[in-house]
Formats: C-alpha cells, structure tokens, sequence
C-alpha cells in the first residue's frame, strides 16, 4: 500500500494551510462491523464537493491497493451519481 512520505504530508498541509483551508474531520468507525463514516464540519476556503470527491478518491485508492472491488455511491439532491 502506498503510504505519503512525511515530506508530502507537510506539503499538502502547507499548501492547506497557505489556502486558509481549515475545519473538522469527524471519523466514525466500527471495526467490528466494517462501519466507516465521516463527518466534515466548519470547513472554509475549501469547496464541500471538492473535498467529498477528495475524500472518495483517498479512500478508493486504499481499497483498490488492497485488491478490493470499489464501489462509490455519491448522493446528490437524493439521487446517486
């Protein structure tokens, strides 16, 4: 599995923080039950969709890098994309 080196993470935090991009990301998870939900909230300077898409992509490359058929089902408006 990839893992960012410590040098990527500092840029990508920098590069946020140099954005004025700040907020909360709230992980929820049951192992046990292989449960993952995520919460973003007080997110600013940063659009909520893109940051959605972002996290989508984050968490389909892991399941991907596992050998894991991945399936993303993004609500909109009530109706899956």
């Amino acid at each position: 599995m990839i893992d960012p080196s410590q040098q990527q993470k500092e840029f990508m935090r920098q590069a946020a923080l140099n954005a004025g991009v700040s907020g909360k990301l709230y992980i929820d998870a049951k192992p046990d039950e292989c449960f993952l939900r995520l919460k973003v909230v007080n997110l600013t300077n940063l659009d909520p969709e893109r940051l959605t898409h972002l996290l989508c992509s984050a968490l389909a490359m892991v399941g991907e890098g596992l050998n894991l058929e991945v399936k993303t089902y993004i609500r909109k408006e009530g109706k899956h994309e």
